[in-house]
């Protein structure tokens, strides 16, 4: 039982390990039609979300109050925020809404249009942005190289294992 459960844990690592690169390439960037991944860049969400976490953001038709949404904030488009409705405003025409942080005391100060509005968080990976920041760094890239090649060597050595000892049992 302890082999299986050493086998599902190098698997897991090798599996976390090879998603780093892909969540980079992903990251800010629309993944799939409508849906986007996400870094969280500060605290204002918290408990929530916290810096470092990646977040699903999906296009959905309607916003409501208490949802948590991401937005294009100002007429950068890299620059996006994400926070909670807490009020909505006009008609099913022209809709806008306020939004806050759950964190923050105050609203944010400017309402948010519909076009502006990338979707709604659907998902939270936790730290998962934080392995990426360390994957970018020079030490923290060897690091994760080191432990994948430690991983790759171990796991190799467990197949040839055996297969020795599958070929040399007894008939």
């Amino acid at each position: 039982m302890i082999k299986y459960c050493g086998i599902f844990l190098y698997f897991s690592i090798i599996a976390a390990l090879a998603t780093v690169p892909i969540l980079h390439a992903a990251v800010q960037n629309q993944f799939v039609r409508d849906v986007y991944l996400l870094k969280v860049t500060s605290n204002s969400m918290k408990p929530v979300m916290r810096q470092g976490d990646i977040i699903v953001v999906k296009k959905v038709r309607q916003y409501v109050t208490k949802d948590v949404i991401a937005y294009v904030n100002g007429k950068d488009k890299k620059n996006i925020t994400t926070h909670r409705i807490t009020k909505t405003f006009g008609n099913n025409e022209i809709k806008s809404y306020q939004t806050k942080g759950d964190a923050n005391t105050k609203p944010d100060p400017i309402s948010i249009a519909l076009e502006r509005i990338l979707g709604k968080v659907i998902f939270v990976f936790p730290f998962v942005g934080l392995l990426i920041d360390i994957s970018q760094t020079l030490h923290g890239f060897v690091f994760l190289l080191i432990i994948g090649t430690i991983i790759v060597y171990q796991e190799l050595q467990f197949i040839f294992n055996t297969i020795r000892n599958w070929y040399n049992r007894s008939p």
